[in-house]
């Protein structure tokens, strides 16, 4: 039997202070933190060695009280908060009272500080936890604190460190992070004894940009400025000819506080949707302002991560930014216009192509969606998702359930897609097929069912009861998807819905082509994919039979006897004979789907096309060609 120890004091500090001190970077990013709450309008950043031998931060802030020095290095002390109710109000960059105990336990700390009170300064010095002295000392009001030789008393913390080059990029990236994030503050920053930049402290984002990221990425920045009830909106973005390969330049903040987030990033790259050509990514610097109660940012250690109470709103609000900001004359957005002068109208009076219709993509659907000439079709195409049932939890029904009750439909329709798409709590689309009595399947088999509907609430209840029969407090998945824009941008959606609403729930994003994607899930080399499907003919079989055991689109590796037994009779057996019957079980077909959690529907496509009001005639289909002009007239 193990026995069990109390860590000394020593030890404890140094497994903390590793959740907050991973490297060089961590310790910048908490001291320029501790400026910028101290009131700073000027900071000078310097390391060597990659910020491993030193590191040097200086700012004209207020100082720390003489008789709180020592206070300050004790862990939990801080002046950010008192009580567990400001953790909703959390107006500063910094909070937790860890970082100076973290950076003291692992390095050799000299702080010198002065407030307007004091009539000197202080010197204290501090090496691995513990105190080596303190006396008086000269310098303005401010605090300047340097960090030396950083892991020297836990070698085998270095053994992790890149080179020294790599570790100065690092902190390089979290002083760019504060100085883009505070303009109002002249930040000066100097690697290896040689200045890298000065930013102007003026205000302007414009000009910090300048300043940290160069002439030739900000010269052409567009201006975001946006307000929505309770959110604020700003910042500079790439116009659409700027888009870069890679998501690198770009950079998001909150209440002033930089984070990665991918509701943030979802919401300005399906802005820039169909501006810029495939594989390439906007870039920009977006300050999102709003209430600090409707924002965690107590996520992780690093605090750059945040969750939303309204996720949705911080999509929507983000979106609309910047496709306003886009929207502005002469930031090379692509517009398509149907408008003609009546010049080019008297030239095209004869034109055939009068008696096209014009496809009309998601990113023209807001434009045109009160026009006459714009209207949406469905085209038959449902995308869904398959769980591979062969998988450790998804081969638990009630986790599939929560699953699938766990994410918008409407808001993937309405706010994602925008193309006239319709959520699906079935599988077999409106309008395929219909009996011999003109019934519509949908009408005999219900408009949805239970297991599909989204339901918050009852996901999680679900997940709960799933969890505890994996004996399970947690699960991590990966989504698959493919390579186009819409469908990383609703994988993207998914992620954050699915960890959003199921605690314990890990997603991770795996985007490939097509014809990539197809082998893997044939394989079933996979856990979640997003995929579709298109009917073959007019009839129900063309969705429901793609399950039985074997398929090459039975993904899932569903199998169940009964199922198959049906779906055979069904195509060449007794119900075959039978239409009523045949129809009743294939209704009974679909809905064991749905019991089953076999797949999760999301939505039926839609294509948006612009047609001239003086053509009449054109036939539309959701099985073979589109549309056919077969019996087109014209006024």
């Amino acid at each position: 039997m193990a026995v069990i120890h109390v860590l000394d004091k020593h030890t404890a500090e140094l497994i903390a202070a590793g959740e907050v001190v991973e490297r060089p970077a961590s310790v910048v990013k908490e001291l320029l933190e501790n400026s910028i709450d101290a009131g700073a309008t000027q900071v000078t950043v310097s390391i060597e060695s990659g910020g491993v031998k030193l590191i040097e931060i200086s700012d004209n802030g207020t100082g720390i009280d003489a008789e709180y020095i020592p206070t300050a290095f004790i862990r939990h002390a801080t002046s950010k908060i008192e009580k567990p109710d400001d953790l909703n109000s959390i107006h500063t960059l910094g909070f937790r009272g860890e970082a100076l105990a973290s950076i003291a336990s692992v390095a050799r700390v000299e702080l010198l500080t002065r407030t307007e009170a004091d009539e000197f300064a202080t010197c204290y010095r501090i090496s691995g936890g513990e105190e080596q002295g303190r006396e008086p000392a000269a310098r303005a009001v401010g605090t300047t604190i340097r960090v030396q030789d950083l892991f020297y008393n836990t070698p085998a913390r270095m053994k992790f460190l890149k080179k020294d080059s790599s570790e100065g990029t690092f902190v390089a990236d979290n002083v760019g992070h504060v100085a883009l994030s505070h303009p109002e503050v002249s930040v000066k920053f100097i690697r290896e004894g040689k200045l890298q930049y000065v930013t102007p402290g003026d205000g302007q984002l414009r000009s910090a940009a300048y300043a940290v990221l160069g002439r030739e990425f900000s010269r052409d920045l567009i201006e975001v400025h946006f307000e929505e009830g309770l959110y604020r909106v700003t910042g500079l973005i790439t116009p659409p000819k700027s888009c870069r390969a890679s998501r690198s330049m770009q950079h998001f903040y909150i209440n002033g506080r930089y984070v990665r987030n991918r509701t943030i990033m979802a919401g300005m790259e399906m802005a820039f949707k169909g501006t810029t050509m495939q594989g390439k990514f906007p870039g920009g610097i977006l300050l999102l302002e709003m209430p600090t109660d409707l924002v965690d940012v107590n996520v992780h250690p690093a605090k750059i991560e945040a969750r939303f109470a309204r996720e949705n709103d911080v999509f929507d609000v983000v979106y609309h930014a910047v496709k306003l900001a886009l929207a502005q004359p002469g930031t090379g957005e692509r517009r398509f216009t149907f408008e003609a002068d009546e010049k080019e109208k008297t030239e095209k009076e004869n034109d055939t192509s009068e008696f096209e219709t014009v496809p009309s993509g998601s990113d023209w659907v807001e434009q045109y969606e009160d026009d006459p000439r714009f209207s949406t079709r469905s085209d038959g195409y449902n995308w869904y998702l398959t769980p591979n049932m062969k998988k450790e939890g998804l081969d638990n029904v009630n986790i599939r359930k929560a699953l699938a009750k766990s994410y918008d439909k409407e808001a993937i329709t309405t706010r994602v897609l925008k193309d006239g798409s319709t959520p699906m709590d079935y599988f077999v689309p409106q309008g395929l097929a219909t009996n011999e009595k003109g019934e519509d399947f949908r009408e005999a088999a219900g408009s949805a069912y239970d297991s599909w509907t989204y339901d918050v609430e009852a996901a999680k209840e679900l997940w709960k009861t799933g969890l505890g029969e994996l004996g399970k407090d947690s699960l991590s998945f990966t989504l698959m998807c493919e390579d186009t824009d819409s469908a990383q941008a609703v994988a993207q959606f998914l992620q954050s819905e699915w960890q959003n609403n199921l605690p314990g729930l890990t997603i991770e994003l795996q985007v490939l082509p097509k014809k990539a994607r197809l082998e893997y899930m044939q394989k079933g080399e996979y856990d979640i994919g997003l995929t579709r499907w298109g009917p073959d003919y007019a009839d129900p079989m063309t969705d429901l039979d793609m399950w039985i055991t074997g398929s090459s689109t039975n993904y899932s590796q569903f199998s169940d006897a009964d199922y198959d037994a049906t779906i055979q009779s069904a195509k060449k057996g007794d119900l075959a004979l039978d239409q009523d019957a045949r129809w009743e079980a294939l209704v009974g077909c679909e809905k064991t789907l749905a019991d089953q959690c076999v797949l999760f529907p999301i939505y039926g496509q839609s294509v948006a096309v612009m047609t001239n009001p003086d053509v009449s005639g054109i036939q539309y289909y959701s099985v073979g060609l589109p549309y056919l002009f077969i019996n087109v007239d014209k006024k």
